[in-house]
């Protein structure tokens, strides 16, 4: 099974590499799941990533998001709180 990058608990997730700039990563996913109702708790950093956690409902949504070799890794993850 995969985890919930935030929660650790079990729940699907993804993980993908993309040739961006990280804030406009960030900006897109606070963008999306604002437009899409979900409630984002402040955003934080934890060893180097940018941290997004979100609810909906009884979805949580937590993504890390960092630089390396010059890309973006971002591992995103829901699951029911």
């Amino acid at each position: 099974g995969t985890t919930n990058p935030a929660s650790g608990k079990e729940g699907p997730s993804v993980a993908y590499t993309v040739d961006a700039q990280l804030q406009n990563v960030v900006a897109y996913y606070v963008s999306q799941l604002g437009a899409n109702g979900w409630i984002i708790a402040p955003i934080s950093n934890a060893a180097g990533y940018t941290v997004i956690t979100a609810t909906k409902g009884a979805r949580l949504f937590a993504s890390y998001i960092g630089e390396a070799g010059g890309m973006v890794q971002v591992t995103s993850g829901v699951q029911l709180q």
